[in-house]
């Protein structure tokens, strides 16, 4: 069974014997935000989520994809594409966490998005050549 954000703090804090307090001042926020993370109230912020992946020492990918802050396919690792890497140093002034979103919908959106009109265009094209013989 997949586990969710809430089992997944749960288990954090037993592990590292953490109270909600303690948490809360490592990350920078009040106990009861931590609070109402574990009851499922309410979702930390990502920069809060990337304060928690590297205390817990898990990717924050992780974590956005348990949030659904990202798709479940944004966990698969792909090498990135030049297009992709040309796109990252335009934007490299913005903040570390805004690029690794953009570079995740880069990879499960835009570029799966672009192929398929590629797919289609090529089929139009072809389908043009049929009927034109």
């Amino acid at each position: 069974m997949k586990e969710n954000f809430q089992d997944f703090l749960r288990k954090t804090l037993d592990e590292n014997d953490w109270s909600y307090k303690q948490l809360a001042e490592l990350i920078g926020v009040t106990q009861g935000a931590v609070g109402t993370w574990i009851r499922g109230t309410s979702q930390p912020d990502p920069k809060q989520v990337r304060a928690l992946a590297e205390l817990a020492n898990v990717d924050p990918v992780e974590l956005f994809v348990m949030l659904e802050y990202l798709p479940e396919t944004a966990k698969e690792k792909t090498p990135m594409r030049p297009i992709e890497a040309r796109i990252l140093r335009m934007l490299q002034p913005l903040d570390e966490l805004i690029l690794d979103a953009i570079a995740i919908q880069i990879k499960t959106v835009l570029i799966p998005l672009f192929e398929k009109l590629k797919a289609k265009v090529n089929e139009s094209e072809k389908d043009s050549k049929r009927i034109q013989n």
